[in-house]
């Protein structure tokens, strides 16, 4: 069920900065309250991913591979331009909204689980759908001088490569050995 937990370390600020860093959407007309609204709610939900994973780690469990990605992954827009920055955001916070979406659908997803867990989660999923709305306003303030044409295969490739690192690592976190620290953690919490 936790669809971006683990995604997010360090803190999510590679993917709000690519909103940060396009302060001339902040100042649009209708955007401005939406905009500081996200920065706002992207830096408390970093650290609300924070304690996760630290919970996670303390539960015996090693992400560090995966956080090692994440790092990797924002180091690679570092000293690019900012408009790549606010591609990368907008295409992850599509991403994140299509899985929102899909929590929020599915009653399947649910079954058995915790209604107050359920409620926690489907909230979350809708505040992903809205961070996907702001990343995209502000990337088509930006882009306003660019062609149609130009913008759909920016966002198109940027689709691509979010899709294949998504699942490749995603892959590779899920399908590693378990190991027997991690059944006895479990066992211990049944």
């Amino acid at each position: 069920v936790q669809f971006d937990h683990g995604r997010r370390v360090p803190p999510e600020r590679g993917l709000w900065l690519g909103l940060a860093t396009n302060k001339s959407a902040a100042g649009h007309p209708g955007m401005s309250v939406s905009y500081t609204h996200l920065v706002q709610q992207e830096i408390m939900h970093t650290r609300e991913h924070v304690a996760f994973n630290k919970r996670v780690a303390d539960a015996g469990y090693d992400i560090s591979g995966l956080e090692k990605k994440v790092i990797d992954s924002l180091e690679m827009t570092k000293n690019r331009p900012q408009i790549l920055n606010l591609a990368v955001t907008m295409a992850l916070e599509h991403y994140t909204a299509i899985m929102a979406t899909q929590m929020i659908t599915d009653k399947k997803l649910w079954k058995g689980a915790d209604p107050e867990q359920v409620e926690l989660w489907k909230w979350h999923a809708m505040e992903e759908i809205e961070h996907k709305g702001v990343a995209y306003d502000t990337w088509l303030h930006a882009t306003k001088d660019w062609t149609r044409w130009k913008r759909w295969k920016v966002k198109s490739i940027m689709m691509l490569l979010v899709s294949k690192n998504f699942w490749v690592n995603r892959y590779k976190g899920v399908i590693e050995p378990v190991s027997y620290t991690h059944l006895d953690v479990y066992k211990r919490q049944v």
